[in-house]
């Protein structure tokens, strides 16, 4: 190779040593950006009231049997225990933590099967019950054929499911039909929380 040629190999390795360098720059600033967020939305709990409140973040998601699990890298040793629950920064009801080590947590998507929540239709005194169905799914149960149910109408968990905290979003009515000879609307609502979310909240029980 010639000089030439020496010369202009070492200046693409170094554009490319140089583009490297970039572009972990640019995801070390993603990655504050993101947990300046999800402080942000910790903080705000707190000032409003919410005493135990912990940001952490997501390290799997895995599926036993039917049912989902978020991995979580808090455990014991940062006060987290089994019951507390798990919202996304935009204050969706994730799930709840059904097992927990040292540092690390193991909580169940509300999505799953196994799982049921008393929810109420947000701006009226409708309550009723949302089963998972995974897929980020719900069956929305003991709906009365006579009650005014559109699609768009949101769902927040009842103060009951989540230790007398209010206004906790749960999911979106999707598909809503009258279920023929039957008292109940069959009712179908989507999951809002995203578990591929990296970061979530955990509100610790009261």
């Amino acid at each position: 190779m010639g000089i030439i040629g020496a010369s202009s190999g070492k200046k693409i390795r170094e554009l490319e040593a140089e583009r490297i360098k970039l572009l972990a720059e640019l995801a070390r600033r993603e990655e504050l950006v993101r947990e300046n967020e999800v402080l942000r939305a910790a903080l705000t709990l707190r000032q409003e009231g919410e005493e135990g409140v912990m940001a952490s973040t997501v390290v799997g998601v895995f599926r036993e049997g039917r049912d989902e699990f978020l991995l979580l890298d808090r455990g014991t040793a940062d006060g987290i225990g089994v019951g507390d629950l798990v919202i996304s920064r935009n204050r969706v009801l994730g799930g709840t933590v059904v097992d927990v080590g040292a540092n690390s947590a193991r909580a169940i998507l509300l999505s799953s099967p196994s799982r049921s929540t008393d929810v109420i239709f947000a701006g009226r005194d409708l309550r009723a019950i949302a089963r998972g169905n995974n897929s980020g799914e719900l069956i929305v149960e003991l709906v009365p054929q006579e009650a005014e149910v559109a699609v768009g109408d949101l769902l927040v968990a009842s103060p009951r499911s989540t230790g007398g905290r209010r206004s906790i979003l749960v999911g979106q009515v999707r598909a809503v039909r009258p279920a023929e000879h039957e008292v109940f609307k069959a009712v179908r609502a989507v999951h809002l929380f995203d578990p591929a979310e990296d970061d979530v909240l955990v509100l610790l029980a009261p």
